[in-house]
């Protein structure tokens, strides 16, 4: 499925959590990991030097999980920063941790707000990470991350990503079920949101041996989507990070932006056209 991924940090007691779940990832076929702090403001070299001993306890807590380890510190613009660390490593997604719900959450890495989540390039992979033994620290470590998927569908070429992703790991055996959701702009789901859906649902079952529920909500497309993740079956919620109304840009549209503050569990977001045009993500 994935071969590497970027590992973002910025040093935090809180990014040691993240740390204690990436082995995780194995899940997904990650063998390599580029570790990945970015100062976007001038840091001085006692602080540099804490960074660097930082670093090397959670590039060492990486190996010790079986992983290929080379980590990086970073100035300058965050996403641009990101991408060129994800290009260096032949890097197939970004792994961010998100800490604290609501208004206060935030993700693990300096200077990565909402705007410059917007500018990355590669498939974001957001954990809620905590240093308290919560619901959403309980469901990374002990349940597999690709038990039941939620796949949220909004019929544009930005979802097209989200489901190739699906129809990739149905293929490789990975994911033996998924739940369909489509957000109806109107009160009932069409003819034709009922015939897209279907359509959908019937591209996957032919990709492999895995169970389809097709289902509809309406109203407020991130509650929708974030009452149907918290339902307590669903292990990752994939989505195209993309679109219109739902998708109107990474972190950026108010869905995305309130999925990410709180969701309890991961969050895979796909660009448009990243599992067709890498080798490492394409069936």
């Amino acid at each position: 499925m994935f071969n590497a991924a970027v590992v973002c940090t910025d040093a935090s007691p809180a990014s040691y959590q993240l740390m204690s779940v990436v082995p995780r990832l194995h899940q997904f076929g990650i063998e390599r990991i580029a570790l990945a702090c970015v100062c976007d403001t001038p840091v001085g070299s006692t602080e540099e030097s804490q960074l660097m001993r930082r670093l090397s306890e959670q590039r060492d807590t990486l190996e010790a999980a079986g992983f290929d380890v080379e980590f990086a510190l970073e100035r300058g613009s965050v996403s641009r920063a990101i991408d060129q660390i994800a290009e260096r490593a032949n890097a197939d997604i970004v792994v961010v941790g998100i800490e604290g719900y609501g208004r206060n959450a935030h993700v693990l890495i300096h200077g990565l707000d909402d705007a410059a989540s917007a500018h990355l390039s590669h498939p974001l992979l957001s954990l809620r990470v905590s240093s308290k033994s919560d619901g959403a620290m309980h469901l990374l470590r002990h349940t597999p991350m690709l038990s039941k998927v939620l796949l949220a569908v909004d019929f544009t070429s930005a979802s097209l990503g989200a489901i190739e992703m699906a129809e990739s790991m149905v293929g490789k055996g990975l994911i033996s079920e998924i739940a369909l959701l489509h957000v109806c702009e109107g009160s009932n789901a069409s003819t034709q949101e009922r015939f897209a859906l279907r359509a959908v649902g019937e591209r996957l079952r032919h990709a492999g041996k895995v169970r389809v529920t097709e289902e509809f909500s309406h109203g407020d497309a991130s509650e929708a989507i974030m009452s149907r993740a918290h339902a307590g079956d669903v292990t990752l919620t994939l989505t195209g990070s993309r679109g219109h109304g739902m998708y109107t840009g990474l972190m950026m549209g108010s869905v995305c932006a309130e999925i990410v503050r709180h969701l309890q569990g991961p969050l895979l977001s796909m660009q448009p056209g990243r599992v067709a045009t890498s080798g490492q993500l394409t069936a």
